[in-house]
């Protein structure tokens, strides 16, 4: 915890805790969640452990990574001596290679197509195009209304019992993460991420966690997960009016998922 808090953060969660503000304590999704009063408001917290990481999440605003908030409830965790134990360390023989890549910088990936043509010299009169395509930027596709549709219903499919309220029509369901963003920003949120993952990444990690892939409580493990170590995958809500919608239609946010039509 001394390695994720802040000194501020420590003296304060350490203050709250003595001082009783950790009014409630369970343990909850592989952590522990409860609630904190400090200067006469209640947060919501949780805290765990991540692929070998202390990560927390409060509804206070704070822009730090481990707020005192989460320091006072992970103090009364270990207090009450709440099973959270950090889950297995994943495999890295199974880690997501694309993600992976996607994370390194131009220099980096100049340095995996030399070391590629060092080890291939019959791919040298291809080297032009193999630069254009390990360079370029990536994460420009996008989904289209027909694969998304596909993959919630291979996710029904899969999951029918846990993923019944999503409904089986995708333009229905697309509807529900800009309601649910609204509302939560209606309530007072400051940060809002939509989580954009893959089922196959969301697969692996179950696996790698040793999580049932068919629990809630798993999903939203690794959206916390997705939004600490892959944020590509979990852009702040709402977009720019001008800019492309969130929802990946290819179509401006204020011509899609913006438009007061759908608001």
């Amino acid at each position: 915890m001394r390695q994720t808090a802040s000194k501020a953060a420590l003296r304060t969660g350490e203050q709250l805790h003595r001082q009783g503000a950790v009014r409630e304590c369970a343990a909850a999704d592989g952590g522990a969640a409860g609630g904190v009063v400090a200067q006469g408001a209640r947060h919501s917290v949780w805290v765990g452990v991540v692929d070998r990481r202390l990560t927390g999440t409060c509804d206070c605003g704070s822009r730090s990574a481990f707020c005192a908030h989460a320091v006072a409830l992970a103090l009364a965790a270990m207090h009450d001596g709440i099973d959270w134990a950090p889950a297995p360390q994943r495999d890295p023989d199974r880690a997501d290679a694309a993600a992976t890549f996607r994370a390194l910088s131009a220099a980096e990936r100049g340095g995996v197509l030399d070391a590629l043509l060092a080890e291939r010299p019959e791919l040298r009169a291809e080297a032009q195009r193999l630069a254009l395509a390990l360079l370029s930027p990536t994460g420009t596709s996008r989904s289209t209304p027909d694969a998304a549709s596909t993959a919630l219903s291979d996710l029904r499919r899969r999951w029918p019992e846990s993923t019944e309220s999503y409904g089986d029509d995708y333009a229905s369901y697309a509807e529900r993460p800009q309601t649910d963003a609204c509302t939560y920003t209606e309530a007072g949120a400051t940060r809002v991420h939509i989580v954009k993952p893959t089922l196959a990444s969301y697969e692996e990690f179950a696996a790698g966690e040793g999580l049932p892939v068919d629990d809630a409580g798993t999903r939203r493990t690794y959206s916390r997960h997705v939004l600490r170590d892959r944020p590509e995958q979990a852009p702040v809500w709402p977009p720019p009016r001008n800019g492309p919608c969130w929802c990946e239609s290819g179509r401006k946010y204020k011509k899609c998922c913006g438009s007061p039509a759908r608001n």
